[in-house]
């Protein structure tokens, strides 16, 4: 007996292969190529050459905070440092760091990728390109400078906590190490990182089973944290850097930006939108969607979404509210 015939409902256009999936690769591909090239002949900028010289002097054995006078976290210092202690004393030798940044930015992507792999191939495939295409991203995140390798570290975590892969307690534990590392490269992740934070005290208020709460199990994800926190804690204890550390990674920021003269926030925001106005409309779109797919309240408490929502209003928020916001 002959089957009926039934028609399939053709597939969403993002959710196709074919010609979208094929265009998706070439472009990804075409704007990968441009910034790579725009990472190896631009120009320095005034901080590159700042946080190069405190990479070189980690090179040389010296100690940030204790030895010369630093301003941030010091993770990309301690890369940086790697890097150029095999090398000569050549300025040239900068460009190398140029090159570390390149990994950074290839990351951002590959999990801007993953993040929207729900939506289809082709969809998945544009995130990293709308990273790659927007100026300002572009330019600054294959510039050797704190920001980016923080955000990566950000960013790998909610990634983590999304993922399928190993245990819930490996994937909390691993998230709230990325975090702390992240916050060890840029101080600025303490900040626009409170929606973790707010997350993690939503999922000790409520309990319930792991599938229901954005942190997975906050006990492991504290942990996770505190032992990345000891590591950077041992190393300015076997390095007597405490004093030094308080005084210039923690307190002069605080001082400096309570003292700055500061100017309006939208200085930077709005060459922004002038030059990038599309991904914004998209990123506000994506949101909407977002957040209409939560529906209920329990969905919105347990949703991985919220997490990725929540991180958006603290960045505004945070950008927003600094005197001396930085692009």
């Amino acid at each position: 007996m002959n089957r009926p015939h039934t028609e399939t409902p053709a597939a969403p256009l993002v959710r196709r292969g074919g010609a979208p999936l094929f265009i998706g690769v070439a472009t990804l591909l075409l704007f990968a190529g441009v910034v790579v090239r725009l990472a190896v002949l631009k120009f320095y900028s005034i901080d590159e050459l700042t946080y190069a010289h405190a990479a070189w002097s980690v090179g040389q054995g010296l100690v940030p905070f204790r030895d010369f006078f630093f301003h941030h976290t010091p993770l990309l210092l301690q890369l940086g440092g790697a890097v150029l202690g095999i090398l000569d004393d050549d300025p040239a030798n900068i460009a190398h760091l140029r090159l570390l940044m390149l990994p950074v930015f290839a990351l951002i992507c590959w999990l801007s990728y993953l993040l929207n792999r729900e939506w289809g191939t082709v969809a998945a495939l544009l995130a990293p390109v709308f990273v790659l295409a927007t100026p300002l991203v572009a330019t600054m995140a294959t510039e050797y400078r704190p920001d980016p390798l923080a955000f990566a570290l950000a960013l790998a975590a909610v990634v983590l906590l999304r993922a399928s892969v190993g245990t819930a307690g490996f994937r909390a534990a691993g998230a709230g190490a990325l975090l702390a590392a992240g916050i060890w490269a840029s101080e600025k992740v303490a900040v626009y990182g409170l929606a973790f934070l707010l997350a993690w005290l939503s999922d000790l208020r409520k309990g319930g089973p792991e599938s229901s709460r954005l942190t997975l199990r906050p006990r492991a994800f504290f942990l996770g944290g505190a032992a990345m926190a000891s590591v950077a804690a041992a190393y300015l204890s076997l390095s007597s850097s405490w004093p030094a550390f308080w005084r210039w990674g923690i307190r002069w920021p605080l001082v400096h930006q309570e003292h700055y003269p500061g100017f309006p926030w939208p200085t930077y925001f709005t060459p922004f939108v002038r030059e990038s106005w599309w991904i914004l409309a998209l990123a506000l779109a994506g949101a909407a969607a977002s957040a209409r797919a939560l529906g209920s309240r329990d969905r919105v408490r347990s949703h991985p979404d919220t997490l990725l929502l929540l991180l958006l209003a603290t960045t505004f928020t945070s950008f927003a509210a600094q005197k001396s916001a930085y692009p």
